[in-house]
């Protein structure tokens, strides 16, 4: 078994996320290796060995949790169109749920402002924090009124990279490129959101 000192629990990872390089690492429990990129398989935390080389993704057990009208949600944004945004609901009111729940957010509910096209709220990528608005159609439907919700991390349409707030837009550190968003209050907080909700589980 190995030492406990060399298991470093780094992240949260949703299926299809980018963990590592078989170079650097040994394909673990929760991943899959395509092209020499390790990805992760499912919903869960990453923990890397760094004395035995390997990565894994550890799923979550914990009791069925199901969205609720007002509660407020952290999910992917899987798919845009001209009106409207398919969002992969991982997280409800901070918890990390094991299998994600499809929302739909519709232009006319993401910003107190005129947003033309879905497009200038949210991008494919995106992930988004929305508040949960009705549960009686097949799909919950979301909102991101408000200055605590919207996208609060994203990547360039561009090349991928992770942006930056800067100034009221997004810009990419990379390659330069400024985007538009309907920017959360905790833009670029997702780390420190999942981080405390590692330690509260840690406690209980």
């Amino acid at each position: 078994m190995a030492n406990k000192e060399s298991l470093n629990q780094s992240k949260f990872a949703v299926p299809g996320e980018k963990l590592g390089v078989i170079e650097e690492f040994i394909v673990g429990k929760g991943t899959y290796e395509n092209n020499g990129i390790i990805y992760s398989s499912h919903v869960g935390y990453v923990f890397m060995n760094t004395v035995e080389k390997t990565i894994q993704v550890k799923p979550f057990t914990k009791n069925p949790i199901i969205p609720k009208e007002q509660d407020e949600v952290i999910g992917l944004v899987t798919n845009v169109q001209d009106r409207s945004a398919i969002v992969e609901i991982y997280l409800i009111e901070n918890i990390i749920i094991p299998t994600p729940f499809t929302a739909l957010l519709h232009i006319s509910n993401s910003s107190t402002r005129y947003e033309r096209l879905m497009y200038d709220v949210c991008k494919r990528g995106d992930f988004i924090k929305a508040k949960v608005t009705d549960v009686n159609s097949r799909i919950p439907k979301l909102t991101t009124v408000g200055v605590k919700l919207g996208i609060i991390k994203a990547v360039c349409s561009k090349c991928g990279k992770e942006l930056i707030q800067k100034s009221g837009s997004l810009v990419c550190r990379s390659c330069g490129n400024k985007e538009y968003r309907k920017i959360a209050q905790e833009y670029d907080k997702l780390k420190y959101i999942i981080g405390g909700r590692e330690d509260n589980d840690k406690k209980e």
